[in-house]
């Protein structure tokens, strides 16, 4: 279960953060997150914090969201190195 009211990126400052509602898992919640969106609209930040709050909310540290519901979950992640717009 990932259950966060008003998440946000730990690193943002306030005048430039913009707050998410994302639900994940449990009995009645959505096994999987499609997250499209135009270049430039915050893909990559959401996802980003997501794993933030994952990770520091499994950890015992403190999350930026308003609440967050949180089971144990393996965290999992692949990051590229190198983009190319023509491939």
């Amino acid at each position: 279960v990932f259950d966060a009211q008003g998440l946000g990126h730990p690193l943002l400052p306030r005048d430039r953060l913009v707050r998410n509602d994302v639900r994940l898992g449990g009995p009645d919640g959505p096994r999987v997150l499609l997250v499209s969106g135009s270049n430039m609209s915050g893909k990559s930040t959401l996802l980003r914090a997501v794993g933030c709050a994952v990770v520091l909310g499994l950890a015992g540290g403190p999350v930026r969201a308003r609440g967050l519901d949180l089971s144990r979950l393996r965290v999992g992640a692949t990051l590229r190195i190198q983009d190319s717009i023509q491939a």
